[in-house]
């Protein structure tokens, strides 16, 4: 008999003591509780096994759950936070999961601290322009991640922009998608500033964009790119 988990904990310090008595820890993530961050470092730091761990919410709020979902919304936090602090995944496929620019911001938080990934695909989301420059200020200072997919996202200009300034500085990236994201003239004309600075991205995935004709032939004579995407440009 007795209880079998418990909701109610914030600390780290909760979780662990809850499964060390043969409880099951709830994370809990709702619209006026925000424990998962803490309460995950008692696996991610302490080694306690996740198997003994639940996530929950409470107390969400109808806008909550319209804007950024239910339970879907505190996996991605949860897979943020733990990304912060892994150093052994070096490939994460995020595509297609409904994430918005909240979780694309949690996600950016968590690249700026990450040393081992390699490769982020966050194709066919709903991250937006915010996100993307989120995503933009960690690029800046991540020297590791050499693939980054951020196709169909509707990121517009100023995440196009942020992407490219932040990419004047980083030598690390290999391979950026960003097709089909409602790319204007605008956005487009940072890419020969880049690609002036930049010389170590080789794949570059504009299609569905409007690069400009002065732009393109730039593109072509510019860096060191051996494979750019151009398919469907007005």
């Amino acid at each position: 008999g007795g209880p079998a988990d418990d909701h109610e904990g914030t600390r780290r310090e909760d979780a662990a003591a809850r499964v060390r008595q043969g409880m099951r820890a709830m994370l809990r993530l709702g619209s006026a509780w925000y424990d998962v961050a803490e309460q995950v470092k008692a696996i991610t730091e302490d080694g306690l096994d996740p198997r003994n761990f639940i996530l929950c919410t409470d107390d969400s709020h109808s806008g909550t759950l319209v804007q950024d979902g239910h339970m879907n919304r505190v996996v991605r936090h949860a897979i943020a936070q733990g990304l912060k602090r892994n150093v052994g995944l070096t490939s994460i496929n995020l595509s297609s999961n409904k994430i918005t620019s909240s979780g694309g911001i949690k996600v950016a938080s968590s690249l700026k601290a990450n040393r081992s990934l390699r490769a982020v695909d966050l194709s066919r989301n709903f991250l937006g322009s915010n996100a993307a420059s989120s995503i933009a200020a960690a690029v800046r200072r991540n020297d590791v991640l050499e693939s980054l997919n951020l196709g169909h996202n509707r990121i517009g200009n100023g995440g196009a922009s942020a992407l490219f300034s932040a990419l004047e500085t980083n030598d690390s990236m290999r391979a950026l998608w960003l097709g089909h994201n409602k790319i204007g003239v605008v956005g487009s004309a940072g890419i020969t500033n880049m690609l002036n600075s930049n010389h170590g991205l080789r794949v570059l995935d504009l299609s569905d964009a409007k690069v400009s004709d002065k732009d393109v032939v730039r593109l072509v004579r510019l860096g060191n790119l051996t494979v750019l995407n151009l398919k469907h440009n007005r």
